[in-house]
């Protein structure tokens, strides 16, 4: 039987936490590229505001959605952003307020610099390890710790993140930064940032509460600690850094 427009589709057929599901990966690495980008250029205000908006409109949707999983908005939710979610979302609080909310905090919390970042960082992270970690499963058991977190995956990602940070870092408009300290601060923003998502727990998975709609999300504290980390190293060294408006890229020499 055809599924009417605009049904949802059945739980059963979302992927689950431990299939590759690339097109979630890549939604949360454009959007965090995304949310860097728009936090660089814009106003500090206009963003703050911005970003605001947006966790007040995805909490709103959430908890309205959560409230009757039978209802219209559920249907339209599950149906419009299908490719990105997984099974448990569909009766649990989707990775998206999370994500949200952690790149709302940092900005309020973080200089521009910091913020865009701790932001690129969440990128490139979290969906790294993420596919990592389901494919040295079934080849390296032992390398996977009880919460389901993978050791080759914190080494990768934590690589990745590096990676980022220090061409971003590189690519500035000016700094007062060596490139040494830039490393450095790379290093420390991405090994730091890798063993949070490595860490952190889930009352679904740790303690086996299934319907449990809260989790402790790592979307919300790469940033959080990565930012933390940033902010405090360049104060305490007295270093400014303007990024390029490309963050990855710069269009000409200074």
């Amino acid at each position: 039987m055809t599924r009417p427009i605009g049904a949802a589709a059945p739980s059963s057929s979302l992927p689950t936490r431990n299939a590759f599901h690339l097109t979630r990966k890549c939604f949360h690495c454009l959007s965090g590229l995304l949310y860097a980008l728009l936090a660089r250029n814009l106003p500090h205000s206009t963003w703050r505001a911005l970003s605001l908006s947006l966790v007040a409109l995805v909490f709103l949707t959430e908890f309205s959605r959560l409230r009757h999983p039978a209802g219209p908005l559920n249907a339209l939710v599950l149906s419009s952003f299908r490719p990105f979610m997984r099974h448990h979302e569909t009766h649990q609080l989707s990775g998206m307020l999370y994500y949200t909310l952690g790149v709302a905090l940092c900005t309020l919390l973080y200089s521009r610099t910091t913020a865009c970042l701790a932001i690129l960082c969440l990128s490139v992270l979290d969906p790294i390890a993420a596919l990592i970690g389901v494919a040295f499963e079934p080849h390296l058991p032992e390398l996977r710790l009880r919460n389901g977190k993978s050791l080759a995956a914190f080494i990768v990602a934590a690589f990745a993140a590096i990676l980022v940070v220090f061409t971003a870092l590189c690519f500035n408009e000016w700094t007062t930064l060596p490139t040494v300290d830039a490393l450095s601060l790379a290093v420390v923003m991405g090994v730091l940032a890798s063993f949070t998502e490595l860490l952190v727990p889930s009352p679904q998975i740790i303690l086996g509460w299934k319907s449990f709609p809260f989790g402790i999300d790592d979307n919300l504290f790469i940033p959080l600690v990565a930012g933390a980390v940033c902010e405090y190293l360049l104060t305490l060294r007295e270093h400014q850094v303007e990024l390029s408006p490309l963050l990855l890229y710069k269009l000409h020499s200074s």
